[in-house]
């Protein structure tokens, strides 16, 4: 599938973070942290539905780097979601508004308490 492998990198914060999530196309995952072993683990058939209903929408066909909220601020996260097809970078200094603003970081940003 052309969303798939879905990565998905978080960067910044006030420690400095440098967190990964990749997601196969059969919902197996990747969790990684700076100075940590990578985590195994499965995300849900039901996330996995969603996660290919947005992969395969218009949104997500488009080609280069797109950028949301351009806006850097200090002790703010930086992500940035790598699919086949597409690049995108969200900035926020409201870690939570950048990710209710994307559907694809709303259903991953959970893996990366885990």
């Amino acid at each position: 599938m052309k969303g798939f492998p879905l990565t998905v990198t978080r960067r910044g914060g006030f420690a400095g973070v440098d967190d990964s999530v990749r997601i196969a196309a059969d919902g197996s995952a990747v969790v990684t942290h700076r100075g940590r072993p990578p985590v195994r683990t499965a995300v849900s058939a039901a996330t996995m539905a969603e996660l290919r209903q947005l992969l395969a929408g218009p949104a997500s066909t488009g080609r280069g780097t797109s950028s949301v909220s351009p806006a850097v601020c200090a002790d703010g996260y930086e992500y940035e979601i790598v699919t086949g097809s597409a690049t995108t970078a969200v900035h926020g200094c409201d870690t939570a508004h950048a990710i209710a603003q994307n559907p694809v970081l709303t259903l991953v940003a959970g893996l990366f308490e885990g």
